[in-house]
């Protein structure tokens, strides 16, 4: 523990000396309140069990990944969707499967459980709760995470972003989740009709991923004063709510 903590110290011993300084009042201060050697037991073993259940982890995700792959390859439909990878790809896949069980793009986002919801409780009104949290956590995660990169890639989405924290007054969670939603209706379009995805433009040329770029670079981009006059717009927001 003082060699992990004394690294890059400008007085090393000084450093050190205070660490042991600080184990011995901790010591003397739990001693007869606490049996130290049975904490040391405890934590030994949760540390044992965390490492086993992290291989565990790796071992199902690679025979899922393995699994997917026997399936759908590189998966052209899933994989070029903005913002979605390779551990986000497999996860939508899994529960959208070809798009065919859901009949229209707003039954596979309120699936999804991204849909705008209000809530209220006593003399409290949340009219812009920032979603329902109804589907899958995984799927909603996927997505979240998904819309999150995918603002920085897609124009369209990223334009879309950008109204909703400049001119709606979102926060960048709630803004995020409509992304993901936009996303989610867009990916079951695509797997249902078989088109690979293309990033366009706002009238709806496409665009290289270069082009892409520096189009929500030059028009698209949230500035740090806009995200900050954003949150601040949130939290009174949230205030007036909770005063109603």
């Amino acid at each position: 523990m003082v060699a992990e903590h004394t690294r890059d110290v400008a007085d090393t011993p000084a450093r050190a000396a205070a660490i042991k300084t600080a184990a011995r009042g901790w010591a003397e201060f739990w001693d007869g309140h606490l049996d130290l050697d049975a904490l040391a037991v405890d934590v030994t073993e949760h540390l044992t069990d965390l490492q086993e259940s992290r291989a565990r982890v790796d071992r199902f995700t690679a025979h899922s990944r393995q699994r997917w792959e026997h399936l759908y390859g590189d998966d052209p439909l899933i994989l070029p969707l903005p913002g979605v990878g390779p551990a986000t790809g497999p996860c939508i896949r899994a529960y959208f499967g070809d798009g065919s069980g859901f009949d229209s793009a707003k039954k596979a986002a309120n699936y999804v459980g991204i849909t705008p919801s209000n809530w209220s409780s006593g003399t409290m009104n949340q009219s812009r709760r920032a979603s329902s949290r109804e589907g899958p956590a995984p799927l909603r995660l996927a997505f979240y995470q998904a819309g999150s990169v995918a603002r920085t890639i897609d124009p369209q989405l990223a334009a879309f972003y950008h109204r909703l924290m400049t001119e709606h007054g979102h926060c960048h969670t709630q803004a995020t989740i409509a992304v993901a939603r936009k996303l989610a209706e867009r990916t079951w379009k695509t797997l249902t009709t078989g088109q690979m995805y293309e990033l366009r433009d706002l009238e709806g040329r496409p665009l290289t991923k270069r082009a892409a770029k520096e189009l929500i670079a030059s028009h698209y981009t949230v500035t740090p004063k806009q995200r900050s006059q954003s949150r601040s717009h949130t939290i009174e927001a949230k205030r007036a709510r909770l005063t109603r």
